[in-house]
């Protein structure tokens, strides 16, 4: 009778050439881990400080011109938006008002490299916008959820990864 024999040493091995495939695979000009997690933590600090409404931080996350596509959702396409146009309108009509509270969950994302040092990402999000009835107040006068595609482009600029384009599409 044959024995059967488990390799656990090789199937370690074969986890690491898969976690590197599925790393690296579509973003050869990465090549590392760290800009892997530099461009999932620049998309996690992009949606966060819309919903913290740190407009500062949002700055410094922007590249000096951006690529905004907003039709999807009633709004205008801009091929080219300064990054200060870019967060007054952020923190003006889209994100400013004190009575609305935003939470964007990021799903799953897909990566892709479209020329050296840009990339692009496609990312699901699950959006929930609260108004609330008044300053101060808890009571939630509207409440909406979403559930969209956002497809944001990076660009390296003067070393470090910055958003150069965002385009949501609604599901």
């Amino acid at each position: 009778m044959a024995s059967t024999y488990l390799d656990f040493a090789g199937a370690h091995v074969s986890l690491i050439v898969t976690l590197r495939y599925i790393l690296w695979a579509n973003i050869p000009i990465l090549g590392r881990a760290t800009d892997y997690f530099t461009l999932s933590n620049l998309t996690c600090d992009y949606f966060h400080s819309l919903d913290s409404k740190d407009w500062n931080l949002l700055r410094t996350l922007v590249a000096p011109t951006l690529r905004t596509d907003y039709t999807e959702l009633g709004g205008p396409i801009d091929e080219a938006v300064p990054a200060d146009d870019f967060v007054a309108r952020a923190s003006s009509v889209m994100f400013g008002d004190p009575l609305l509270r935003t939470h964007h969950l990021l799903g799953a994302s897909k990566w892709s490299v479209d020329e050296k040092m840009h990339v692009t990402g496609r990312h699901q999000v699950r959006s929930e916008s609260r108004i609330l009835a008044s300053e101060g107040s808890k009571e939630v006068s509207t409440e909406s959820h979403r559930w969209v595609v956002v497809t944001v482009s990076y660009a390296k600029v003067d070393g470090a990864w910055k958003v150069s384009g965002i385009a949501p599409k609604s599901l």
